[in-house]
């Protein structure tokens, strides 16, 4: 390595900033720099690597604090210059001082995960994650400097640097090899929706005989497991009238304005194709006719119980993911579902039932870091 090499002002940024550039290259097992990562043509040797860290603190029972850490070593090729040196050493100690970064984010991350879950208040579980990025930063330009104060050793001996740097090549080969990576898994809980829309009815049978075909105001309730289970409440409250003159409980005279309670008990397999989600589902119906205008002492109603079956298509139409603790989705529903007969006492009918509802579902999740061990 030539002296100019040793003397020009390399700049190594420690930096806690998001790089939001596009111009840079993160480092990863076995990324190698070309001399055409050097996109600045300034006449000096400059290089500007850099670390980014971010961590959340995941709350747990008597302030207790588990840490989720992640953090990446960062090269940023527009503004690096390999000046006028274009020798093999130049850029065989850029591509050191990359992996001893690389070396430094693995290590930083080992060491975070082994600080398992912190006591006390928050600000204080804070203070001993920066005390650990403090000590790995002074780790780190400890190493740097000893890389640059070996090359010095050798160019004043008039030696070849090539012995200095197949030796740090080899070292931090060999330390990449006994570090434990980190990574960041997302566990999820049950979830849960709610929908709220408009719903309409067909009676058929004996049932549409004597009752007109009910509108109503639909809404429910579903919870979703882990994997693909659903299971639901859906209630539509639906204004409709007589067609004509029942006995049931009392007189029902033709063109009596009556309400339908339909509630729907129903289990559903979720098939999700990218943002569309289809439910095939099935169930217990309960139906209930009773005049519209009643008090407590009115005994007149009209009830039955069915199986039921059906469909549910969801498009999800935006989301909320910035709460770490959380996503909230917004989608509407369009639903199908159909009673082979409501079994309305003496005049029960099929039943085929429409619906279309906006919601929103929220899903809880936790991160948590998970130790994969070294392959060496």
């Amino acid at each position: 390595m030539t002296r100019a090499l040793l003397i020009f002002p390399l700049m190594l940024f420690m930096s806690a900033s998001v790089y939001a550039q596009t111009d840079t290259l993160v480092w990863h097992d076995g990324i190698q720099l070309q001399a055409g990562d050097f996109r600045n043509k300034s006449p000096e040797q400059h290089l500007d690597i850099s670390y980014h860290f971010e961590y959340q603190l995941m709350p747990g029972s008597f302030y207790r604090w588990t840490p989720v850490f992640r953090s990446r070593a960062v090269f940023n090729r527009k503004t690096s210059s390999m000046g006028e040196s274009t020798t093999r050493d130049a850029l065989r100690y850029a591509q050191v001082v990359f992996d001893l970064y690389g070396l430094h984010v693995l290590r930083l991350e080992s060491k975070v995960y082994d600080m398992g879950s912190l006591g006390g208040y928050l600000f204080k579980a804070e203070d001993e994650i920066a005390y650990r990025i403090r000590e790995a930063e002074k780790d780190l330009e400890k190493e740097i400097e000893k890389l640059n104060r070996e090359i010095q050793q050798a160019v004043n001996m008039g030696e070849s640097t090539n012995r200095v740097f197949s030796e740090w090549e080899e070292k931090i080969k060999s330390s990449l090899k006994t570090t434990d990576r980190i990574r960041l898994l997302e566990e999820t809980g049950w979830g849960m929706s709610f929908f709220i829309g408009m719903g309409h009815s067909l009676l058929s049978g004996k049932t549409g005989a004597c009752f007109t075909d009910p509108t109503a105001l639909s809404l429910g309730l579903q919870l979703d497991d882990k994997k693909r289970s659903r299971f639901g409440v859906d209630i539509r409250l639906g204004a409709n009238k007589t067609l004509q003159l029942l006995q049931f409980k009392g007189d029902w005279e033709k063109g009596l304005r009556t309400n339908l309670a339909n509630i729907e008990f129903t289990y559903g397999y979720k098939v999700p194709v990218k943002k569309i989600l289809f439910v095939p589902y099935g169930g217990l119906a309960v139906n209930e006719f009773s005049p519209r205008k009643s008090d407590n002492s009115d005994k007149r109603r009209i009830d039955g119980y069915s199986p039921v079956v059906g469909l549910e298509f969801n498009h999800f139409v935006a989301g909320i993911n910035k709460n770490p603790r959380e996503t909230v989705k917004f989608f509407y529903k369009c639903k199908a579902s159909y009673n082979p007969s409501n079994f309305v006492r003496s005049i029960a009918g099929p039943q085929l039932n429409f619906s279309l509802t906006l919601g929103f579902d929220t899903v809880p999740k936790r991160l948590k870091m998970v130790r994969e061990p070294a392959a060496g």
